[in-house]
């Protein structure tokens, strides 16, 4: 049996009332509104700049009736004096709480009133978009943080709990439901895995469609693997202790970036239970290991051998050899200033994004990778040229010497990067704040807000390439709310007229007692859709936060 969610308010009674509270009836609009307009003369007084548009919350009558249909069977459970006067409607909601109080009995107070979305309600209690019509009665709106100008639709818990008794008929059907559609998504998991789909999501990410430092790094790999298959052909054709210095540069580039393509690809992963933040601090890991193979690989091996040159001279090639390397290493510069232009293309727009100047980007910004691709490429042009300048000075000179010195300025500049690099992901491994500035920033953004009195305890974190996490106290100026809540349509008029018929009433003591409660949880409320509000507004004008925790104070 389909039985209606909320709860009609009967029209007041006039016969038996005693006079007293007909006077207070008669007299509670004419004490309720100048109240109200004090109050809002006194907030306005404080020329304080007017609260944008706040919380979508429905209209006083519609919330008074959402929690009437849900929160008093927790309330009449804690004060019995308080049960609404016997109802058919009532009888018929209190016998469907009670038998969902027995099957999804919870701890503590078991009927208490929380809110859901409408994907936790098709999770938790298998209840597809048709079932969720017939809340709609007793469903509110409210902000959503992560589409700016977007709703999401709530419902109250107990009325989630009772509707997923109505369709599946008890709370067992309702697990063996969940484990039934779960059990579904992981066959078709591993069907994905099983059927060669492996190799074809390795390719892809899984979250973006083209994680932070994808294109820098895919134009870098293939441009050092082409470069390291011609520096080795020309390193075998002069035996140049240079010329090996800028292969092994070359080939450490080619695997640094392999390795920082491998992480890209890893931190693309969704969240899971496990990492709630997702894998994107993979980026970190890869880079500084990638860092390091620089410093052993590139900058020791290059040092080590032009040190050996320098002890123990050797002739080079034949003229025509080394010139031919000179072409080579030229060359391999020109392709290497390529790649340079893409990753300064992206780091560009990535500091744009953040509103950084491209110096204070690459010091303290949060992406190793493109900033990585853009350090290695600048010196390898740059080791380029010295290559060049060295191999013509034996050319001209006939001496070795000029080769070695150029091995051993390569192997230092190569060591130089990866000291930066290193130290730049260990800071970054370590979860290092947003800078002070844009720290500054947020914290005016916030206090500017009319609802906001103080804000305490900020703290901020780099979560991984492009993403932070904001952290506050904020103690909130609950009569601001108030106000704008008034403010919107008619629930002022609505509001005033409730309390006239709780007046009005038989048992006017408690119903005036329901609607304070009523009351507090409206303020609650407008409490977390202002939370809601204010994480959408960072998230709007700081994009890099993609994680904003705010606390009442």
């Amino acid at each position: 049996m389909r039985m209606r969610m909320g709860m009609r308010i009967s029209a007041p009674r006039a016969i038996g009332r005693p006079p007293r509270v007909r006077a207070l009836g008669a007299h509670v609009g004419g004490v309720v509104r100048p109240l109200l307009e004090l109050s809002r003369r006194t907030a306005c007084s404080n020329a304080s700049p007017p609260m944008a548009a706040a919380l979508s919350l429905p209209a006083w009558d519609a919330f008074y009736k959402a929690w009437r249909s849900s929160a008093m069977f927790s309330v009449e459970s804690l004060r019995p004096e308080l049960r609404m006067q016997p109802h058919p409607e009532e009888d018929a909601r209190r016998e469907l709480l009670q038998r969902t109080l027995s099957e999804f009995g919870l701890r503590g107070n078991p009927a208490r009133w929380y809110t859901l979305r409408a994907d936790q309600m098709r999770e938790q209690f298998c209840l597809r978009q048709e079932d969720l019509r017939a809340l709609e009665a007793v469903s509110m709106l409210k902000p959503d943080p992560r589409a700016n100008g977007a709703s999401i639709r709530i419902y109250p818990s107990t009325m989630a709990m009772s509707r997923a008794l109505e369709v599946w008929g008890s709370r067992e059907a309702v697990e063996l439901e969940r484990k039934r559609r779960r059990e579904t998504k992981s066959r078709r998991r591993a069907r994905v895995g099983a059927g060669g789909g492996r190799s074809f999501m390795i390719l892809r990410p899984t979250e973006r469609s083209a994680a932070v430092g994808h294109r820098a790094v895919t134009t870098a790999l293939l441009a050092n693997a082409t470069i390291t298959m011609a520096k080795l052909a020309a390193f075998l054709a002069t035996g140049s202790g240079t010329v090996l210095a800028e292969t092994l540069h070359s080939l450490g580039d080619t695997t640094n970036q392999g390795l920082v393509a491998f992480g890209v690809w890893r931190s693309s992963r969704l969240a899971d239970a496990d990492h709630p933040y997702g894998y994107v601090a993979e980026q970190y890991v890869w880079s500084l290991v990638s860092a390091v193979g620089l410093m052993f690989v590139g900058c020791g091996v290059s040092v080590s051998h032009g040190v050996l040159a320098l002890m123990q001279p050797e002739p080079l090639g034949d003229t025509a050899s080394l010139w031919g390397a000179i072409g080579v290493i030229g060359l391999a510069g020109a392709l290497e200033a390529v790649s340079f232009r893409v990753a300064l293309e992206e780091v560009t727009r990535e500091a744009n994004k953040t509103g950084s100047t491209l110096f204070d980007y690459i010091k303290h910004g949060s992406d190793p990778v493109n900033v990585g691709v853009l350090l290695e490429d600048g010196v390898a042009v740059l080791g380029a040229g010295v290559a060049t300048g060295c191999l013509a000075l034996c050319v001209l000179t006939g001496s070795p010497v000029y080769d070695a010195l150029g091995s051993i300025a390569i192997g230092i500049s190569l060591g130089g990067v990866s000291l930066a690099l290193i130290s730049k992901n260990r800071r970054l491994l370590l979860g290092r704040s947003m800078s002070l500035s844009r720290v500054a920033a947020l914290r005016r953004l916030l206090e500017d807000e009319p609802s906001v009195r103080q804000v305490h305890d900020i703290k901020t974190v780099t979560v991984g390439p492009g993403i932070s996490r904001f952290k506050a106290e904020v103690h909130f100026d609950s009569t601001q709310l108030a106000l704008a809540y008034l403010d919107e349509g008619s629930n002022q008029e609505q509001l005033v007229e409730s309390y006239k018929r709780a007046a009005e009433a038989d048992d006017y003591s408690f119903e005036v007692q329901r609607l304070f409660l009523a009351t507090c949880s409206l303020q609650g409320m407008l409490i977390a859709g202002e939370i809601d509000r204010l994480e959408a507004i960072m998230i709007h004008r700081f994009p890099e936060i993609k994680y904003v925790d705010i606390e009442p104070f």
